[in-house]
């Protein structure tokens, strides 16, 4: 009788944990904030593999869409890299910074902007 509750404890487990099982893909890590004018507007700092990117998404075209990103390492602030890209009549903006192979803890720092008759400005900043 105890073996049974122990190989049905056992089975419950191995189930739960593969249903947590879950995916993320870099869109889902984009913070939305809704606006009437874009529609949805995202953005956000993801750490790629080589690279650090910064993205800047409105579901509805914006006049300007601009991106800034600064990556520096963690510890020292010294810079190892920065883009800013300003974009017109776009719904995406998606820049990147190579990490040059440092295997430091980065920090990046960002500003995403969506500009026609009014405008939305976030900032980011993110520890990888």
């Amino acid at each position: 009788m105890k073996r049974n509750k122990i190989v049905a404890m056992t089975m419950a487990l191995s189930i739960g944990m593969m249903g947590s099982v879950v995916s993320v893909s870099a869109a889902s890590k984009l913070t939305p904030v809704k606006n009437t004018e874009f529609g949805t507007f995202s953005y956000g700092i993801i750490d790629g593999n080589n690279q650090v990117e910064a993205k800047t998404h409105v579901t509805k075209k914006a006049n300007k869409l601009h991106t800034k990103v600064e990556v520096q390492i963690n510890a020292t602030g010294k810079k190892i890299g920065s883009a800013d890209v300003t974009l017109k009549n776009g719904l995406k903006n998606d820049i990147k910074v190579s990490k040059k192979n440092i295997k430091k803890n980065l920090a990046a720092f960002s500003c995403h902007e969506a500009i026609g008759k009014g405008n939305v400005t976030k900032y980011d900043a993110e520890i990888f």
